[in-house]
């Protein structure tokens, strides 16, 4: 179970029962009460709780800002795929690789794997990834400038200035709303479009991550050629067609296969 998950169970369950315990937690959430202790001190940093001996009791006064979070997460599920995306994503990552994340929630899973890795650099435009590396301590994250977007917990207006002036990436993980084999690859917003053609020019490897759904569509802004791209992160399932270009014209792709 990831953290992002267990931090959501953990919110629920002290709000429905005021007050938790690390032992039960721990047997209940299938991890070590060192983990267990590690969430509950994120959580009393969110001021929704108080760290007592053995366990933790809910925060009676809670901010609204709090309440706001607290509601929030729990709404927000990580789907199946994007747990299998972020995990195959986290394969190809590399000790002390320079990387690019942006929004989406196969990169929170991502993120989370990144922290097992030594020396490497993240480059991102989201809130949540931040939050999720902050106490990254074997490497860097940084966050890049722009005015903040309340709906996507994002940077974004970049037009006043290149979001990575004089700096290189490894690999960009960026997510894909739509591909076509005679269209391209496409998003659905203005602000992903401008941050693809940025990443473009600074990345050494595009790293495509496309759901199953995506395929055989049309989206709003094209961003590159199907084969722009260096790596394709996808589900099992998609169309045999572009299991055989991408395989005929180097791109590799990295798909979960059911056995």
């Amino acid at each position: 179970m990831f953290q992002i998950e267990r931090l959501q169970m953990i919110r629920q369950m002290i709000r429905e029962q005021k007050t938790v315990d690390v032992i039960l937690l721990s047997k209940s959430l299938r991890v070590s009460e060192v983990t267990i202790r590690r969430d509950l001190e994120k959580l009393e940093s969110e001021g929704i709780l108080t760290r007592t001996y053995g366990g933790a009791v809910l925060n009676e006064t809670l901010t609204v800002p709090s309440l706001v979070k607290e509601e929030e997460d729990a709404k927000r599920v990580i789907s199946e795929q994007s747990k299998v995306l972020g995990e195959l994503s986290a394969s190809i990552v590399e000790d002390f690789d320079i990387l690019f994340l942006d929004r989406g929630d196969s990169n929170l899973i991502l993120a989370e794997k990144i922290c097992s890795k030594n020396g490497v650099v993240v480059f991102t435009n989201s809130l949540d990834v931040l939050e999720i590396m902050r106490k990254y301590k074997n490497g860097k994250i940084i966050l890049i400038g722009g005015s903040f977007d309340y709906s996507k917990n994002i940077l974004c207006n970049f037009n006043s200035g290149v979001p990575f002036p004089d700096r290189r990436i490894n690999k960009a993980f960026v997510h894909i709303q739509a591909a076509d084999m005679e269209n391209g690859i496409a998003v659905n917003d203005n602000e992903d479009a401008y941050l693809y053609a940025q990443l473009k020019s600074k990345a050494g490897s595009i790293v495509a991550i496309m759901e199953k759904p995506v395929f055989d569509k049309i989206g709003l802004y094209k961003v590159d050629d199907i084969l722009g791209v260096d790596y394709v992160i996808t589900e099992e399932g998609i169309p045999d067609r572009y299991k055989t270009y991408f395989y005929k014209n180097g791109v590799q792709l990295h798909q979960k296969f059911d056995l």
